[in-house]
C-alpha cells in the first residue's frame, strides 16, 4: 500500500510537471516559429530557417495577422534622456553637428548652434543643463551676442537669413534676409550694428541692431570670419580663398589687407597682447597679427585641420580646436608656445570661452557633444551630450536586446525589448552605420564607416571581442546562414569584404558596382545582392563562386534592400527616384515598380502581417506595402528623418531610427506584444527549445507510463 502511494505520487508529480512544462514551452516554441529576418532567419526552399536549422513549414500556410491594420507609432524612445513618450511625442529636442557657441550675459547661458538639426541649444552655465531648444533657419553656422539688447544673432548658412533670439525669453523675435551662405557674424557696439559675411555671394551685410533691418551691403571675397577690435575700433575680416585678412574702419572702408596662412577660417581677439588671432585651416597654423601695426608678428604650428579659436583672458591662454586630430591646443599667449594638448570629442569644430564659469566649451561635430575644459587644470572636466544620431539596428535573440548604432559617435545603444529602455552603450569604432546578428556564433557585427572596420560584440558578455579591418567606408552587412559568413559593403572602395565568422577575419573581397550602400541575402536562390548607389544597379553575388555574376539596373540611388521570405521577392528602394523595384529572385527580373515616398532610406519586413515597411526620410513617414499583392496600404507618421527600420521578433514591434530627432519610433501592429513578460528573452528565442520540449515531454510520458505499469503490477 505504501509503495503504491509512492508510485501514485510520482505519477501525479510527473503529470503536473508535464502540464507546467508544456504550458511554458508552447509559447516559447511559438516564438521559435516566427522567422526573424534580422537574426538570419527567413524562408529557404519552402522552409522557415533559423540559423542553420530548418523547420518544415510551408510559408503559404502561415496566417497573416492584422491584414487590415498597418500599425501605428505606439511609443517613442528619446535616446538622449532614455525616456518614453506617447505616440510620436518625445521629451526635448536633438542637437546634431554642434558648430559654434557664444555666451549670453543676460541669463548666463551658452548658446550652441546645431548645424544638422537646425536649432540652438541654451545651456545653463552653472549646472550644465539644457534650458531651451530654439528652432532657427537651415544650417546655423555662426553666432554673435548683442549685450545692449541681449539678443543672440544666428547666421543660417542654408536658408540665407539671420535668426534673432531674445535671451530674455529664448524666443526668435525676428528673421532677417541677407546674402547667400552667411557663416560669419560679429556685433559692432560703436555703431550698434551686426555685420554678416556671406560666403556664397561674396558680400557683407550690415544690420541695424535696433530695427533689425539690413542697412547696406558691400562686396568682399570669400568671407569666413569677422571680429571687432575695441582697442582700435577696427573690424577684421578673414578671406578664406585669398589667404588674407581685410581690415575695415567703422565706416566699412578698407584700411589694410594682411597676408596670412592658407585657408583662414576663424578669428579671435586677444586683449592681453592686443593681437588678432587667425586660424589657418589648410596650412595647420596660427597667424598672430599685431593690431597696432597690423602685421603678422608670429606664426605657430597647430594640429591637423584647425578650425575654432578662443582665448581666456583669465589665464592668458589661446585655445585652438584641431578638427582632424580630435584635440585642443592650449597656447601661452605671452610666449606663443604650446602649453598642453587636450583630447576632446570627435571632430572638434568650434571653441568658446564662458566668462561666467571661466570654462572652455569645445563643440565636437561628429560625437554630438560639448567637451568642457577647466581652464585652471586644462583638462576636460565634463562632457555634455547635445544629440544622438541613430542609424542601423538589429535584434539579438541570444540576449533579447535590440542594438542601434549611433552614427554621430563611437558607440551603439542596447535597448531592452521588454520595456524599450536603454540598458547600456557599447563603444565601437568611429561612425557605426549598421548592426547585423550572426545566428551561427551569436555575435553582433557593427560596421564602422569612418574607421573602416567591423566591431564584433559577443552577445553573452555584451563586450567587444574583436575588431576586423575591412574596405573603405563599410556601410552595411548581412549574414549568410548557408556558409555562416558576414558580407560587408564598402561604399568608398566599391567592394564587399567577406568575413569568416568562425575565425572573425576578412578572408576575401568581391568587386561590385559604384558606392554600394545596402546588402541582402536571398533565401530563395542563396545569392547576395548589393545596392550600388552611384551606378544605379544591383550586383548579384554567388557566394560559392565568390564573385558578382549579374547586374540588374534599377532606379536612381539604390539605398536599401530587403528579401521577403513570404513571396520570395527582393525589394530595392531608390533614394533619388523615391520608388521601389520588386525583383523576382528566381529569374532576377523586375516584376513591378512603384512610387513610395520622398527619399526612402530603410526597409523591413513584418512576418506577423506580411507587410513591408519603408522609412521615407523626406516625408518623415513610413510607407506600408502589402506583400501579398504588392499594393500600397498607407503611411505611418514617424519622427524627424526616419533613416532605418528593423523588426524585433521578440515583441513584434518595428523600430524606426529617426536620425535628426534622435529618437526611436516603436510601431505596434496590434499584435499582442505583451507575451511572456516574465520569460528571459534568451530562453524565449532559443532555436532548440522546440526539439528539447518534445524530447523532454516524451521522456516524462515514458517514465510516467513505466510508473503506472509498475503500480498496476503491484496491485495485482
Amino acid at each position: 500500500m505504501k509503495s503504491a502511494l509512492i508510485h501514485g505520487k510520482v505519477i501525479l508529480c510527473a503529470i503536473v510537471f508535464l502540464i507546467v512544462f508544456l504550458f511554458l514551452a508552447a509559447p516559447m516554441a511559438n516564438l521559435a516559429f516566427r522567422g526573424d529576418t534580422a537574426a538570419g532567419n527567413g524562408v529557404l526552399n519552402g522552409k522557415i530557417r533559423y540559423g542553420s536549422s530548418s523547420l518544415g513549414i510551408n510559408p503559404n500556410s502561415l496566417t497573416l495577422f492584422n491584414s487590415t491594420k498597418i500599425g501605428k507609432v505606439n511609443v517613442t524612445l528619446n535616446l538622449l534622456n532614455n525616456k518614453l513618450g506617447k505616440n510620436n511625442s518625445s521629451e526635448g529636442f536633438n542637437g546634431l553637428v554642434p558648430t559654434c557657441a557664444v555666451y549670453g550675459g543676460y541669463n548666463n547661458e551658452m548658446y550652441i548652434t546645431n548645424c544638422c538639426t537646425d536649432n540652438v541649444l541654451a545651456l545653463n552655465s552653472t549646472n550644465y543643463r539644457q534650458t531651451a531648444w530654439i528652432n532657427v533657419g537651415n544650417s546655423p553656422q555662426a553666432l554673435a551676442y548683442d549685450y545692449k539688447s541681449h539678443a543672440v544673432y544666428v547666421a543660417n548658412k542654408g536658408s540665407d537669413n539671420i535668426s534673432v533670439i531674445s535671451s530674455k525669453n529664448n524666443k526668435v523675435i525676428s528673421s532677417i534676409k541677407v546674402g547667400n551662405g552667411p557663416d560669419a557674424i560679429a556685433y559692432i557696439p560703436t555703431s550698434n550694428s551686426v555685420l554678416v559675411g556671406n560666403s556664397y555671394s561674396n558680400s557683407i551685410s550690415e544690420i541695424n541692431a535696433s530695427s533689425n533691418q539690413v542697412m547696406g551691403t558691400i562686396s568682399s571675397n570669400s568671407p569666413s570670419a569677422l571680429i571687432y577690435n575695441p582697442d582700435n575700433n577696427l573690424i577684421y575680416l578673414a578671406n578664406y580663398a585669398t589667404n588674407s585678412v581685410t581690415v575695415y574702419n567703422s565706416s566699412l572702408k578698407i584700411e589694410n589687407t594682411i597676408k596670412v596662412g592658407n585657408g583662414p577660417a576663424k578669428l579671435s581677439y586677444d586683449s592681453e597682447s592686443n593681437s588678432i588671432l587667425v586660424v589657418n585651416e589648410k596650412s595647420d597654423s596660427l597667424s598672430i597679427i599685431n593690431s597696432t601695426s597690423n602685421v603678422v608678428s608670429n606664426t605657430v604650428e597647430l594640429g591637423l585641420t584647425p578650425f575654432g579659436i578662443t582665448n581666456d583672458p583669465q589665464n592668458g591662454e589661446i585655445y585652438v580646436s584641431n578638427f582632424c586630430s580630435n584635440n585642443v591646443y592650449a597656447i601661452n599667449s605671452s610666449t606663443d608656445k604650446l602649453n598642453r594638448i587636450i583630447n576632446v570629442g570627435l571632430n572638434p569644430y568650434g571653441v568658446a570661452f564662458n566668462p561666467f564659469n571661466e570654462q572652455i566649451y569645445v563643440l565636437n561635430e561628429y560625437s554630438a557633444n560639448v567637451s568642457i575644459i577647466n581652464s585652471t587644470s586644462n583638462r576636460v572636466s565634463r562632457s555634455v551630450m547635445t544629440g544622438s544620431g541613430p542609424q542601423g539596428g538589429a535584434y539579438d535573440p541570444a540576449n533579447g536586446l535590440f542594438y542601434v548604432s549611433n552614427a554621430f559617435s563611437n558607440f551603439v545603444y542596447a535597448i531592452q525589448s521588454r520595456d524599450n529602455s536603454i540598458v547600456f552603450k557599447d563603444s565601437v569604432g568611429v561612425g557605426p552605420s549598421s548592426v547585423t546578428f550572426d545566428a551561427f556564433n551569436c555575435n553582433l557585427y557593427v560596421t564602422n564607416f569612418d574607421s573602416n572596420n567591423v566591431s564584433v560584440i559577443n552577445s553573452y558578455t555584451e563586450k567587444i571581442c574583436k575588431s576586423i579591418d575591412v574596405g573603405d567606408g563599410p556601410a552595411a552587412s548581412v549574414y549568410d546562414p548557408i556558409n555562416h559568413n558576414i558580407y560587408v559593403v564598402n561604399e568608398k572602395s566599391n567592394n564587399v569584404s567577406v568575413i569568416n565568422s568562425s575565425r572573425n577575419m576578412a578572408v576575401s573581397q568581391i568587386n561590385v558596382g559604384t558606392s554600394p550602400l545596402s546588402i541582402a541575402f536571398d533565401g530563395n536562390n542563396q545569392d547576395i545582392y548589393t545596392g550600388n548607389f552611384a551606378s544605379n544597379n544591383l550586383s548579384v553575388i554567388n557566394p560559392s563562386m565568390g564573385n558578382a555574376e549579374r547586374s540588374i539596373t534599377v532606379g536612381s540611388g539604390p539605398q536599401g534592400l530587403l528579401y521577403n521570405p513570404f513571396n520570395q521577392e527582393m525589394y530595392n528602394i531608390n533614394f533619388n527616384s523615391g520608388n521601389v523595384y520588386i525583383v523576382n529572385s528566381t529569374t532576377n527580373s523586375i516584376i513591378k515598380t512603384m512610387y513610395v515616398g520622398s527619399q526612402p532610406e530603410g526597409i523591413a519586413y513584418n512576418p506577423q502581417n506580411g507587410f513591408v515597411y519603408i522609412a521615407d526620410e523626406g516625408s518623415n513617414s513610413i510607407s506600408v506595402i502589402n506583400s501579398t499583392n504588392n499594393q500600397m496600404l498607407g503611411k505611418i507618421k514617424a519622427g524627424n528623418s526616419p533613416f532605418r527600420i528593423e523588426y524585433n521578433s521578440l515583441n513584434g514591434f518595428l523600430y524606426v531610427s529617426n536620425l535628426k530627432s534622435g529618437t526611436i519610433s516603436i510601431i505596434s501592429t496590434s499584435y499582442a506584444s505583451s507575451h511572456l513578460p516574465g520569460i528571459k528573452p534568451s530562453n524565449a528565442t532559443n532555436p532548440y527549445i522546440l526539439p528539447i520540449s518534445i524530447l523532454s515531454a516524451s521522456l516524462i510520458l515514458v517514465f510516467a507510463s513505466i510508473g503506472l505499469w509498475r503500480y498496476k503490477q503491484k496491485r495485482k
